[in-house]
């Protein structure tokens, strides 16, 4: 009977419950904003341009603040035809990805679920998790990127300091704000020298 439901360790169990009661608490709550909220006027910019051609959408993007990554993203899931609770449904399957990351990322330790439940509940990430812009998709890949740093910093593998470079690269072509993080292996490279 190994690895039957009897035998398995409480240790697992519990973090099955976590795990479910994290992702019924995350969905949830973003679900409802996701229903209730109002279209805001960057939301109707993103179904405006990501309904365009990818060549019209570089031009257009000349006169907006962000990169391409996320419109030509949207305009191929939607066929070019995006309704706004359909992109806003991408952002939020973004988001979940993360916190699927963060429930598999055994390097953390316990520390995972805590993280997790934080992530769920965060005011900020709930906000923009559930709209219709580029802004969870960059968080997904910053934390891609960060959960990298700390596995090259446990290993030294060169391949993670890759896999964050690009993982902090893709964030800056969803949003701007990716370009925050470049700095970041070189401070933990030096603080972690010391």
């Amino acid at each position: 009977m190994t690895g039957s439901a009897a035998t398995r360790p409480p240790d697992r169990w519990a973090a099955v419950a976590a795990g479910a009661a994290i992702t019924l608490l995350f969905v949830g709550i973003r679900g409802a904003l996701l229903l209730v909220r109002e279209p805001f006027f960057d939301e109707l910019y993103t179904l405006w341009i990501s309904a365009r051609p990818l060549g019209a959408q570089w031009s257009a993007l000349l006169h907006d603040s962000g990169p391409p990554l996320y419109y030509a993203l949207v305009r191929a899931i939607t066929f070019g035809h995006p309704a706004l609770t359909e992109v806003r449904l991408i952002s939020m399957a973004a988001a979940a990805a993360l916190l699927a990351i963060l429930f598999f990322a055994r390097s953390l330790g316990p520390a995972r679920w805590i993280a997790a439940l934080l992530l769920a509940i965060f005011p900020a990430h709930v906000y923009f998790s559930t709209e219709a812009r580029a802004y969870a998709l960059a968080a997904l890949f910053a934390g891609i990127a960060a959960l990298a740093i700390d596995g090259w910093l446990r290993s030294g593998r060169r391949m993670a300091l890759g896999v964050a470079v690009a993982a902090m690269l893709a964030a800056a072509w969803c949003h701007y704000y990716g370009v925050l993080f470049f700095p970041v292996p070189l401070v933990v490279a030096a603080v972690a020298r010391r």
